[in-house]
């Protein structure tokens, strides 16, 4: 039965692939269980310490962290904003959010040991919920936020790998940044369906 949530199959592709890699990205690489735990370890602390539903920044320079920071944000019911650490403002650390240092965009630390209510610590993602804002690229104007559902880009999954045959069992290479939500797309398929990825940090 084919997963309704982004990133649902992780635990799964952690399970049978173990120390199989998963990413590289040319500097670093990461096997599948290394993966899984790290996005497991960030999910928990953002059911800890963040309310349901929340939205939460990432901003990472490496892919990895990116990656990590969104189907952390996926898997706890949170909703990750992808922001490119090159127009971030200076001085502004409420809003900076890598999957080492987590503030959600209200400026509360994930570090802070906040706890909310045991019915948001818990929330689950569904598939009509969204899990992720991007940003367009500003070229005419001011950049403006879209948001995309779990059902949204799963259903997109279904339509790419119909059209272009891609399975598991390839090996799928992401050409540039994953602020470009092109970029990050494909990222997220190809480890949702238990592909080696290899990313380019720029294109």
């Amino acid at each position: 039965m084919r997963a309704t949530t982004v990133g649902a199959p992780l635990i799964s592709h952690a399970a049978r692939f173990e120390n199989a890699c998963a990413l590289e990205d040319g500097r670093a690489s990461v096997s599948w269980r290394a993966l899984f735990d790290r996005i497991d370890h960030l999910a928990g602390e953002l059911r800890k310490t963040t309310p349901g539903g929340a939205r939460i920044a990432i901003v990472a320079n490496a892919p990895l962290d990116t990656l990590v920071g969104l189907f952390a944000a996926s898997l706890s019911g949170r909703v990750a904003v992808v922001l490119d650490p090159e127009r971030m403002t200076p001085g502004r650390p409420d809003t900076s959010v890598s999957a080492l240092g987590c503030y959600d965009l209200d400026g509360v630390p994930v570090s802070s040991g906040a706890t909310p209510p045991a019915d948001v610590q818990s929330m689950s993602p569904t598939a009509s919920a969204p899990f992720y804002i991007g940003l367009t690229s500003g070229s005419t104007g001011a950049a403006k936020a879209f948001q995309r559902s779990h059902a949204s880009w799963i259903a997109s999954f279904a339509v790419c790998e119909a059209a272009f045959g891609v399975t598991g069992r390839d090996r799928i290479f992401v050409s540039g940044s994953l602020v470009h939500s092109l970029h990050l797309f494909g990222a997220v398929h190809a480890l949702h369906l238990g592909a080696k990825l290899d990313v380019a940090t720029r294109f």
